[in-house]
């Protein structure tokens, strides 16, 4: 059995194989697609927004407290409740960050490592 030339073939482009090989795009294996500098990014984001909503929290329950003057037993209880809340939640982010670092597993890096995943190669680079 020997080979056969097509009679009929179309010459594509490498736009159009990219298109017909399902359009992955690879942006290369830079600093900034890094799985670990997106993994970094994410933990600062939820390392700040859950402390903004600590701040924020323990703002509120102070705003509380200091209006109240001879506050009724129930809004002084709700206004406790709030600092504990802030306080609680700055222990549980630090709990996790510790985890974190003794583990190294975090938050960002499982959110990196399925975007990384998810492009098809698994290399470290997220598109790349």
């Amino acid at each position: 059995m020997e080979l056969v030339m097509p009679a009929h073939y179309v010459e594509m482009e490498e736009e159009e194989m990219m298109y017909v090989d399902g359009g992955r795009v690879n942006i290369g294996k830079h600093w900034w697609n890094s799985r670990g500098f997106i993994s970094n990014v994410l933990d600062t984001f939820l390392a700040l927004f859950i402390g903004y909503r600590a701040i924020r929290s323990g703002q509120a329950g102070v705003k509380i407290l200091l209006k109240s003057g001879y506050v009724k037993k129930k809004l002084r209880e709700k206004a406790i409740g709030m600092l504990g809340y802030s306080v609680g939640s700055v222990l549980f982010a630090t709990a996790l960050s510790i985890l974190g670092t003794w583990t190294g597993l975090t938050v960002g890096s499982i959110i990196a490592g399925v975007f990384d995943w998810a492009d098809g190669s698994y290399n470290g680079y997220v598109a790349g």
